[in-house]
């Protein structure tokens, strides 16, 4: 439920940016306040479970709908819809949530997108579920540091279904393991642009089927899902290539990550994380590792650096401002390399950095739209999504 993801192609960059990391607060009930001599007599034993069954049968629900005008080259000029449940049924210590989002412009992008989390048996089992589907230009610089500092690109018509579940257990106090199977089936026609300098990726990987299936593991001790003030998360993901499920291309993605959280006084928190990705085998273009299109390294175009692994570091100062109005600065590192070995002596190094604003809709849900601003090295980019970049 986090960040602008490449899970959810272009209509989730957009439309339901950062739900994946919406993976669900702490869902405690609000103490009552004492009662006082002035209160009216309480209610009677009868009175109070008749309530706690009208609690029960109608448990709190909030709905967040966002409407998001948009304007870039590659998609035009348009709207984009998210829309987020945020419920509670089963009273489990973590909330279910329920995203949907759609997209069109003038161009003729359109996209649609769906999402659900929840876990069960007091967060025994934690289940996710995503769809979506794009139909948009998209942009293929090549591969490799070099070519995404040449900024020379080939222009596709791009269509992409992707679908992803996954399922994992608890397996010791605060891990969970699992596993993940994604599929996308995408199709690249009709190049133009900078066709002449920027060689056509294969022509077997234009129109192709990814199908990958493999285990996922998580370590979770925040306070929060949504708004963590403490602790720590970390997951790791290993997906291989499964040709009997219809993958076209054998090969396998590694992805592993870490974020920390510490309060450095009541109102500021500092937010760290780290990341790397890594794919071996005959990996297709559009698996490859890359930035732009998740939590890390804002301010980097989605795909414009793509290789066989990388890497990223951030840190994030998170202040409350008073209300319902906070303020981030954050500032990052990070590379790509033709594998994960070759990571510290052949990086191209990317370099990220920004402010945001932040609003909390619900007073009872922890919950942020999220406004920011970051820079890399080829100029500002601006992100609107709902809960925190990670």
């Amino acid at each position: 439920m986090r960040a602008e993801l490449s899970i959810f192609g272009r209509c989730v960059t957009v439309c339901l940016t950062a739900i994946w990391p919406v993976v669900a607060s702490a869902g405690q009930e609000v103490p009552a306040a004492p009662a006082s001599q002035d209160q009216p007599p309480s209610s009677s034993p009868d009175e109070d479970a008749d309530e706690e069954d009208k609690k029960a049968a109608h448990p709190h629900r909030d709905l967040l709908i966002v409407p998001l005008p948009l304007s870039r080259p590659s998609t035009g000029t348009g709207l984009a819809l998210g829309a987020v449940m945020f419920q509670n049924p089963k009273h489990e210590p973590q909330q279910w949530v329920t995203g949907a989002g759609a997209l069109y412009t003038d161009k003729g992008a359109k996209g649609l997108a769906f999402f659900h989390s929840m876990s069960l048996g007091q967060d025994r089992i934690r289940l996710r579920a995503l769809a979506a589907y794009t139909d948009a230009r998209a942009y293929y610089y090549g591969i490799g540091g070099a070519a995404g500092e040449a900024g020379q690109r080939r222009i596709y018509d791009n269509r992409d279904l992707q679908f992803q579940l996954q399922a994992q257990v608890r397996v010791l106090p605060h891990t969970h393991l699992g596993l993940r199977w994604r599929f996308a089936d995408s199709r690249w026609k009709n190049p133009r642009g900078d066709v002449d300098e920027v060689a056509a990726p294969p022509e077997e990987e234009l129109d192709s089927t990814l199908s990958m299936i493999g285990p996922t593991v998580s370590y979770d001790t925040r306070d929060s899902a949504l708004q963590p003030h403490s602790g720590t998360y970390a997951a790791a993901t290993w997906l291989v290539g499964a040709g009997f499920l219809g993958n076209s291309f054998g090969h396998t993605r590694l992805q592993v990550l870490g974020n920390w959280y510490v309060p450095m006084r009541k109102t500021t928190v500092l937010a760290t994380r780290v990341a790397t990705c890594a794919a071996t085998g005959h990996v297709p273009f559009n698996n490859l590792c890359d930035f732009g299109s998740g939590a890390d390294l804002r301010g980097y175009e989605s795909g414009r650096y793509r290789d066989r692994a990388s890497w990223a570091a951030q840190a994030e100062v998170r202040q409350h401002l008073g209300g319902r109005f906070g303020g981030v600065a954050f500032f990052g590192v990070g590379g790509i390399a033709p594998s994960l070995g070759h990571v510290l002596d052949d990086s191209t190094l990317l370099p990220s950095a920004g402010v945001g604003v932040r609003y909390q809709p619900f007073r009872k849900n922890d919950v942020n739209l999220r406004l920011d601003v970051a820079v890399g090295w080829h100029g500002p980019g601006l992100y609107l999504g709902i809960a925190e970049a990670f």
